[in-house]
């Protein structure tokens, strides 16, 4: 029997018990491994480009719902990150490292937001749009990861 296409705005519920079944794995993986490893440059980088419009306050939302993959293990993921960056502004400056008294809280905070973002969009992305899972992406592109240029 063949598979009749969605009425428009219906997506399919994708039932996924746990990571190593997560179609997206991957990048999920190397989001969380880079998140706990950035540093202030790229934290500052993040709070500059990060956004919260209605539409992508929306698409979050959507990433973060109970039809979402795994949106518990989401959340987990969320803390072990604020854990991470807990630890090291906490931390005393190293000479290899810029003095975390150089970024501000708020900063900091909108820096996760983004991260956590890229992460909630990484997960979601079977039940997401193209469109919205790039929109919650875009910081952590610019920033982190760039798409290679096309033809290099």
């Amino acid at each position: 029997m063949p598979i009749l296409p969605l009425p428009f705005g219906h997506r399919r519920v994708l039932h996924v018990t746990c990571l190593d079944e997560h179609p997206n794995r991957h990048e999920i993986l190397g989001i969380r491994r880079r998140a706990v490893a950035l540093c202030e440059r790229e934290i500052a980088g993040l709070a500059r480009v990060w956004r919260n419009t209605p539409y992508l306050a929306a698409v979050r939302a959507r990433a973060l719902s109970v039809d979402a993959p795994l949106v518990v293990e989401v959340l987990q993921a969320f803390a072990e990150i604020e854990r991470a960056f807990d630890d090291v502004f906490a931390q005393p400056p190293s000479p290899t490292r810029i003095s975390s008294a150089t970024l501000h809280p708020t900063i900091v905070e909108t820096g996760l937001k983004a991260v956590r973002d890229a992460l909630a969009a990484a997960y979601a992305r079977p039940v997401l749009r193209p469109r919205e899972y790039l929109a919650l992406l875009t910081p952590w592109r610019r920033v982190i990861d760039p798409l290679p240029e096309p033809g290099s």
